[in-house]
């Protein structure tokens, strides 16, 4: 009983001090789910497009015969969608919070204030259903996200037949650090299992803007990774990849010179 009343006391203080107290998953379980993350080098070769710093990706050299790139999150900067837009491939770039007035006009490129979201409202369009919409099985398509955590729920709505469309797919994943927890672990354990039902890893980059956290000798996280991925029947060879960083990630947007932990690839 007094331990329930202080238990109590402990979650309130916690609560007003904004930290939490939660179950930990086990460190072997969690570096297994990881290890299931494989990152590959294929016959495509990657390339940088955007940006050298924040707002640039890596992706596979495969992008002759995409008809569209469906963009959530832009920011300040959508080099990342003009660089495909002076390629031939339309843009269609979602997010509320955009000002059109700063980008110049291009006929390839199309704004829209909404953020993606799992219904419509004033301020979120309906993702899949706004894709189904905007897409065919006789075409290929990149999706791009870079929502700050909505990822989550966009992945969860979307089908495997969404996913396949998908020729490319480029995420930021938000805290990812939730992985050490029984509910994030489960979230993410699902959402990696859907996207590489049909696609594989081709880059992970950890985000730099903010530093690692070590929770111990083997498991290293952060809290953003930038994620590539490439649909499975594009790939004609594939090995492991052994080189991190790769040689066009980032370089000055390393605030915290973060490296992708070897329990990715070791």
């Amino acid at each position: 009983m007094y331990f329930l009343i202080f238990r109590n006391y402990l979650l309130r203080f916690f609560c007003k001090i904004n930290l939490s107290v939660r179950r930990i998953v086990k460190e072997d379980k969690v570096l297994l789910l990881i290890k299931t993350f494989k990152i590959y080098e294929t016959n495509h070769k990657l390339i940088r497009l955007g940006d050298d710093g924040d707002g640039g990706y890596l992706v596979p050299d495969d992008l002759l015969g995409i008809s569209a790139c469906f963009t959530g999150g832009a920011g300040t900067t959508i080099k990342f969608e003009y660089d495909l837009a002076n390629l031939g491939i339309k843009c269609f770039i979602n997010d509320y919070s955009i000002d059109s007035s700063i980008f110049p006009y291009h006929q390839k490129i199309f704004l829209s204030k909404k953020f993606l979201g799992t219904e419509n409202s004033d301020n979120y369009i309906f993702f899949k259903e706004y894709l189904e919409k905007n897409t065919s099985d006789n075409q290929d398509y990149i999706l791009k996200l870079d929502i700050e955590g909505d990822e989550y729920k966009i992945f969860q709505s979307l089908t495997e037949e969404n996913l396949k469309r998908m020729r490319i797919i480029i995420f930021e994943i938000h805290d990812f650090t939730n992985i050490i927890t029984p509910l994030g672990f489960e979230i993410i354990k699902k959402i990696f299992s859907k996207l590489q039902k049909n696609h594989s890893i081709v880059h992970i980059c950890p985000n730099s803007v903010t530093p690692g956290v070590k929770f111990s000798k083997k498991l290293t996280l952060f809290d953003q990774l930038e994620i590539t991925l490439l649909r499975n029947d594009r790939i004609i060879k594939k090995n492991l990849a052994k080189n991190f960083p790769h040689s066009l990630d980032s370089k000055g947007n390393s605030i915290f010179n973060n490296r992708l932990p070897k329990c990715f690839y070791d």
